[in-house]
């Protein structure tokens, strides 16, 4: 995680769909010292906010929807999520919205199950274990292509696009070693 989201400690990160926090603690035990955690349900954030102060980590939370976040533009460096890209109604949108608030130089994280890349070019699409077969197809990403999400982040005006094998990360319930981050840079600002 911390190749991911740089060594420097007062980096000013956002874990956007925090949930309970997992994230966002984790980060702020690493030692940052400006992690914000924001989620639409105040129920997730008041378990995120009882972990950080029973683990003192200092992290904030606050309220927020993914596609209309209440922040400056370019007021963060990091943006990070887990598991949010499959279930956005408006991917694009929401992308628009993330490197609004990233600063010039700034990284977008986003982490989920991929799969594995083929290495003859075809990608397999991924579909969320949770619903397989029965993926709401108003979800365009359930069956995205690595590809796709690819071409997201890309098509958005981020740079150097790339999957990220985060080796050793799974869930419970499938075991399989095929969680990834999908990285992106917001463009540096040309000198005048």
């Amino acid at each position: 995680l911390e190749k991911l989201v740089g060594a420097e400690r007062s980096l000013k990160i956002l874990d956007l769909a925090t949930g309970t926090g997992m994230i966002a603690n984790m980060l702020g035990e690493m030692g940052y010292t400006d992690v914000t955690g924001m989620d639409i349900s105040e129920g997730m954030m008041a378990i995120a906010r009882q972990h950080a102060q029973d683990r003192n980590t200092g992290v904030q939370f606050t309220y927020g929807n993914a596609l209309e976040l209440p922040l400056d533009e370019s007021s963060v460096d990091v943006l990070i999520n887990c598991r949010l890209l499959w279930t956005l109604l408006e991917p694009e949108t929401a992308v628009k919205e993330w490197i609004r608030v990233v600063k010039p130089g700034g990284v977008i994280i986003a982490i989920q199950e991929f799969e594995e890349p083929d290495p003859e070019g075809q990608d397999e699409v991924w579909r969320h274990f949770l619903y397989g077969k029965n993926a709401d197809p108003y979800l365009e990403f359930n069956y995205a292509a690595n590809a796709q999400y690819m071409a997201l982040f890309k098509n958005g005006g981020l740079k150097d696009v790339r999957l990220v094998h985060m080796k050793g990360c799974q869930t419970l319930e499938n075991g399989r070693d095929n969680w990834y981050a999908l990285v992106g840079y917001k463009e540096e600002l040309e000198d005048k």
